[in-house]
């Protein structure tokens, strides 16, 4: 399946961590397939949908080597991009994340993004996190998908 053909009906998409990441560090084998969302979002075709755990967790490694470049440019591409939006985590979605983690066994912070994202009325989730193939509220894309050549 190409990428327009998992986009298709797709208005808002979720961006977990990873993908982040991958475009972001310019990672060698993903970041081609993330880039093809990203020029969606910025041509207006898609909304991206974060939370604060993909801006937290984005930052920790920057942090942690101290590298206030790369710590910029990840606050720039979350917080600064006109076509990705910051879902705060309130009452209704701790209340659905804890239901996701019981029905899908998933990890509180992964049950977190899954939460907001169906409460901010995404229709897909981009990852790379083989845990959220369980989730069927809503379409989960793998970046390993979308990548050219064998990733395995």
């Amino acid at each position: 399946m190409t990428l327009d053909e998992a986009l298709q009906g797709v208005q808002s998409i979720f961006l977990d961590t990873a993908p982040v990441v991958y475009y972001v560090e310019n990672h060698p084998l993903f970041a081609d397939g993330v880039e093809g969302v990203i020029k969606k979002l910025d041509s207006g075709e898609l909304q991206g949908i974060i939370s604060p755990v993909t801006l937290a967790e984005c930052l920790v490694y920057p942090l942690k080597i101290q590298e206030k470049k790369l710590q910029q440019e990840f606050v720039d591409f979350l917080l600064r991009r006109q076509s990705i939006k910051m879902i705060e985590i309130d009452t209704e979605i701790g209340l659905l994340s804890a239901r996701l983690r019981v029905k899908y066994n998933l990890k509180l912070l992964d049950a977190l993004q899954v939460a907001t994202a169906i409460r901010s009325g995404c229709e897909a989730l981009l990852t790379n996190d083989d845990q959220f193939r369980r989730v069927s509220e809503l379409k989960v894309l793998m970046v390993e998908d979308f990548v050219e050549g064998d990733v395995s």
